[in-house]
């Protein structure tokens, strides 16, 4: 079955979930017209690599990442989260394109975000994006999230600028180029309504840091993307789920589990945690 008829014989279940989506009316109707539009009128791309989002423009490196971007954060609502009022304090490390920013800017136009992202192809499409859509509270940091800050190797496709992927943890199956890398205890000095981390396996020494630093315990809600199995990655599953509940979290997971099931092998699962005292998590 090709990709263009599995998304026709998926069209009443995106009519149901973008019906269901924390949008006004007028927004959903264009969260619809872009999906159609960048399914089957422009299944190779738009022109000038530049794609509209319900009213937004948003500036892409690659059409397949900008298409996977589009519906798992629109449509699947990946980052949805409630509770935390009209003006959220939203820390976005792995920002790539900024489509995350999109969203957040369309459900909280006030949200003040601090983006991370150190992918030069990337980060440039993503600053293209703020500046081109008038986004304001947001500040942009071309710098990769660790657990300590510094010079660091950066593993970047070579063949996908701006690609899904890329991390500061070592493969050799990418190119190695040098970034600037940030504690992410450092932005952290008051509450975070929600926290996204999709840092391509540098999540366990992030967390690890959050922790040690005692920042855990301002954030609120995440998402945290984990990478379990990634060559390069310096931390394990017990130790992150073990900082999470020591400083309060209730967390729920949700992924895919490939068949037949096999011990060894990399996986990304999602982890959504909530501050039980905090927020009812």
């Amino acid at each position: 079955m090709t990709e263009f008829v599995r998304q026709l014989l998926l069209m009443p279940e995106i009519r149901r979930r973008i019906g269901a989506a924390p949008f006004d009316p007028e927004f959903r109707r264009g969260l619809l017209r872009s999906h159609l539009e960048s399914t089957f009128l422009r299944r190779r791309g738009y022109p000038g690599n530049l794609a509209d989002v319900a009213g937004y423009k948003a500036r892409y490196c690659d059409f397949a990442t900008f298409l996977f971007l589009f519906r798992s954060i629109f449509i699947e609502g990946e980052y949805f989260f409630s509770g935390a009022g009209p003006r959220p304090f939203i820390l976005d490390c792995g920002s790539n394109i900024g489509m995350s920013l999109l969203y957040f800017k369309a459900r909280f136009p006030d949200a003040e975000i601090a983006a991370f992202e150190p992918d030069a192809a990337a980060f440039a499409c993503l600053r293209e994006n703020v500046e081109m859509n008038g986004l304001g509270g947001v500040s942009l940091h071309d710098k990769a999230v660790s657990g300590r800050p510094g010079p660091v190797d950066f593993w970047r496709g070579a063949d996908r600028p701006g690609g899904l992927g890329n991390t500061i943890c070592a493969n050799p199956l990418k190119k190695k180029v040098r970034a600037e890398a940030v504690a992410l205890s450092s932005y952290i000095d008051r509450k975070v309504d929600f926290l996204k981390l999709d840092v391509e396996g540098a999540e366990f020494q992030v967390i690890e840091d959050l922790a040690r630093s005692g920042r855990l315990r301002l954030v609120e809600r995440m998402l945290i993307e984990c990478h379990l199995g990634m060559p390069g990655t310096d931390g394990t599953l017990s130790g992150l789920l073990g900082a999470l509940e020591t400083a309060g979290f209730a967390c729920r997971f949700g992924g895919v589990l490939e068949r037949p099931f096999r011990a060894a092998g990399f996986q990304a699962f999602h982890i959504y945690a909530g501050n039980k005292e905090r927020t009812g998590a």
